[in-house]
């Protein structure tokens, strides 16, 4: 307690000044909710990735009809014009 600033050492005061049980508990209250954002965050990166992936695959299906719709041809008949 004597190298903490006056903020720090109230706070440790004040654990100090709980019960053990009451301590405990606070403890695993804090670890719980260190756990939730954990997972909240997980839960998050798995829902982005999963539209990231959507995404990508309305992409490719776009590219393959625009490509099953002639573009192939549209390009070579645009080019045999230009000679």
């Amino acid at each position: 307690p004597e190298l903490c600033d006056a903020a720090a050492k109230k706070q440790l005061d004040g654990y100090m000044a709980m019960p053990a049980a009451e301590l405990k508990k606070f403890v695993e209250d804090k670890e719980a909710e260190m756990a939730k954002a954990e997972k909240d965050l997980e839960e998050l990166l798995k829902d982005l990735q999963a539209q990231y992936e959507a995404g990508q695959k309305k992409r490719d299906d776009a590219k393959a009809a625009i490509k099953e719709a002639g573009l192939g041809m549209m390009k070579a008949d645009a080019a045999h014009k230009k000679s």
